[in-house]
């Protein structure tokens, strides 16, 4: 058996935030699920201890430097699952960049919505205030016309 020390012993895999349900292996052809109870992290505490370290020495299951021992498929499987996490990360941190792009464009769309709704919005107020202005003109120049109508007509009967 070729040996390869892959991790100190009751240190188990919690590395980043715990991946998501995964469907590219339904076969479990890329990770095997066979329990190593010196991979559990809870039994940490047990193989620390002296008598135990001395025994999975003795058995040949760990280096003389705590590291557990595996065969070279272990390690390659290990290695395989590992280039997985990696790419499953990778592909997550796409999806948020493509995410965060989307919002990105859609909050242009919608700034540049309310640019042209308020440039519209002032054209129209400037129009209702030039109409108003016009119409207040014409008020006044009628007024003046009647006034002066009036004057006329006082002026004519006496």
């Amino acid at each position: 058996m070729f040996g390869i020390m892959v991790r100190r012993v009751g240190l188990g895999i919690s590395s980043g935030p715990r991946p998501t349900f995964d469907l590219t292996d339904p076969y479990c052809n890329n990770v095997t699920y066979d329990y190593v109870p010196m991979h559990d992290p809870h039994l940490a505490h047990h193989f620390a201890q002296k008598p135990a370290r001395n025994r999975m020495k003795q058995l040949g299951f760990c280096t003389k430097d705590g590291r557990a021992v595996c065969s070279l498929k272990e390690f390659n499987q290990y290695r395989k699952y590992l280039y997985n996490q990696f790419m499953d990360r990778i592909h997550m941190e796409m999806k948020k960049l493509d995410e965060r792009a989307k919002d990105d464009l859609t909050l242009k769309r919608v700034e540049t919505d309310v640019a042209r709704r308020k440039q519209v919005f002032t054209k129209a107020e400037k129009a209702r205030e030039h109409l108003e202005k016009v119409a207040q003109e014409h008020a006044d120049e009628w007024a003046e016309k009647k006034r002066a109508y009036v004057l006329e007509l006082f002026l004519k009967n006496t």
